[in-house]
């Protein structure tokens, strides 16, 4: 699977996060791309925010410690479609219970919170 190249990865950063300030974005192997913003209080808000996804592959965001490079990834979020669910199982307690059984639900996509489009459900799920 081909990389997309640097300029264009800190293009969709700078593009995603330009609400913060951003201090320094440098590229390590493997993929590994180090964001160094301007506060402790920046990261974290950057950190809580949520899923993020370029060209239809997710990134992992996770906060720097020293043994970084080490670790390895246990754990990712999946988006997955339920299909053909009936619209009694839309609520949050149905899907969510329905999604523990493949890992830990962390959210319903907007389309599957209004019940806008009844042919299938989308969960993100931990696994």
């Amino acid at each position: 699977m081909a990389s997309p190249p640097f300029p264009v990865l800190m293009g969709f950063i700078k593009r995603i996060w330009s609400e913060f300030v951003i201090d320094k974005i440098v590229m390590l192997r493997n993929g590994v791309i180090l964001v160094r913003f301007n506060s402790i209080d920046t990261r974290d808000k950057v950190l809580v925010q949520g899923v993020y996804q370029f060209d239809k592959k997710r990134l992992i965001v996770k906060s720097w410690h020293k043994d970084f490079q080490k670790e390895k990834i246990n754990q990712v979020p999946v988006l997955v479609r339920l299909p053909d669910l009936d619209l009694k199982y839309w609520g949050v307690s149905a899907w969510s219970k329905l999604a523990s059984l493949l890992g830990t639900p962390i959210m319903a996509d907007q389309n599957t919170q209004e019940k806008s489009k009844a042919n299938y459900a989308r969960v993100l799920i931990e696994v």
